[in-house]
This record gives C-alpha cells, sequence and structure tokens, in this order.
C-alpha cells in the first residue's frame, strides 16, 4: 500500500509541474519538476510518501530504460557519420576539459584535487533527456543539437571512469592513469561491443561469417 501511495504522490507531483509548465512556455519544465520536488521532499506531509533514494533502483529503473530508448531513437547512419566527432567529444574532449577543470577548481574554490575531479566527472556527461528538457521551447542550432544528442549516448564510459578513478584518488590519496585510461577503454569498447551483439539478437539480423 505505501508503495502505491508513493507513486501517487510522485504522479501528482509530476502532473502539477507538467501543467504549471505549459503556463510558461518560455521555462523549461526541468526546473518545475525540480521544484515540486524539492517541495514534495520538504514538506512534512508528503516527506514521509517519498522513500530513500536507491542507487540501484535508479540506474535499473530509471537511467537505463531512458538510455535504451534515446538510443532506439537515434538511426545508426548518424553515428557512423559522426563516429569520429563522437569519439573525439565524449571522449578527448571530456577527459581534456575534466584535467583543466581539475587544475582550475582548487585555485577558485580551495578545494583539494580528487573532490574536484569527483565535481567534475559528475557535471561532465550530456544526458540526452536533460538535453532536450533544457532547451524545449528555444532555438537552438540543429548541428549543436545534433552532435550533442549523439555525443550523450557515448559519455557515460567516460563519466563513470574520472568517478571512479576521483573516488579512488580521494580515498587512496593516489592517482592512477594508466589503469583508469585501461578501464575508460576496457569499459567503452565491452559496451559497444556488447551493445552491437545485443542489437543484432534483437533485431534478428545476425551476421555469420564464412
Amino acid at each position: 500500500m505505501a508503495m502505491f501511495i508513493t507513486l501517487f504522490v510522485v504522479l501528482v507531483g509530476v502532473a502539477v509541474s507538467e501543467l504549471v509548465a505549459r503556463l510558461v512556455p518560455k521555462v523549461s519544465s526541468t526546473y518545475f519538476n525540480l521544484l515540486i520536488g524539492i517541495l514534495l521532499a520538504t514538506w512534512s506531509v508528503t516527506n514521509k510518501y517519498i522513500p530513500s533514494f536507491d542507487n540501484d533502483f535508479f540506474m535499473i529503473i530509471i537511467l537505463a530504460p531512458l538510455l535504451f530508448f534515446e538510443g532506439q531513437r537515434t538511426q545508426i547512419f548518424q553515428v557512423r557519420q559522426r563516429l569520429n566527432q563522437i569519439l573525439s567529444t565524449a571522449g578527448i574532449l571530456a577527459i581534456v576539459s575534466a584535467v583543466l577543470i581539475t587544475i582550475i577548481l582548487p585555485n577558485l574554490f580551495n578545494i583539494m584535487l580528487p573532490l574536484a575531479l569527483i565535481i567534475v566527472a559528475i557535471s561532465t556527461p550530456t544526458d540526452a533527456t536533460a538535453l532536450e528538457s533544457v532547451i524545449s521551447g528555444r532555438s537552438f542550432p540543429s548541428t549543436v543539437h545534433e552532435q550533442l544528442t549523439l555525443e550523450s549516448l557515448f559519455n557515460d564510459a567516460t563519466g563513470l571512469i574520472l568517478l571512479q578513478a576521483g573516488i579512488i584518488w580521494w580515498q587512496t590519496g593516489h592517482l592512477s592513469f594508466w589503469q583508469n585510461a585501461g578501464s575508460l577503454i576496457y569499459s567503452a569498447g565491452g559496451g559497444a561491443v556488447i551493445g552491437f551483439i545485443v542489437a543484432l539478437l534483437f533485431t534478428h539480423k545476425i551476421l555469420f561469417i564464412y
């Protein structure tokens, strides 16, 4: 029964935020969703019905379906045409930006380097759903939109490896560059191979090499 009440409270909150967003089309609905979520979490009447954050539940039930549907909407020939740009943006640009900002942040806010890397890793990956929410109702260059959408499907591995490196650096006081680079290649390459095989199985287009 508690789960149904929780679901009802969350759905009502989403419905209210979407209704308010329609009344103010120039402001992204994401901001209203965040505001309603904060109100539900801080108001004593509804707070008791909001469950505590569960990382595994979020990754499997919410994040995985979002990534799946975003990937399903993406046409494979677009990925092939822009593969070099995608890899340079999701990999090289993300890593170079993370290194530079990690060096700059401690000087600006007087924080430790590992903590700076953790903050950068959390904010580095572009999310396709968040991108659509932020630019909703606004004019945005189509080429930049397409590039960010395609890049967002590949940059999670970079962000997760950077986050893992930052956490290990924070806990041990050591940063292992080559180990983290190997983990990135392993995660990205393994994910690409497994994703390709699963996609072939789902579309019933299994290739046989004689």
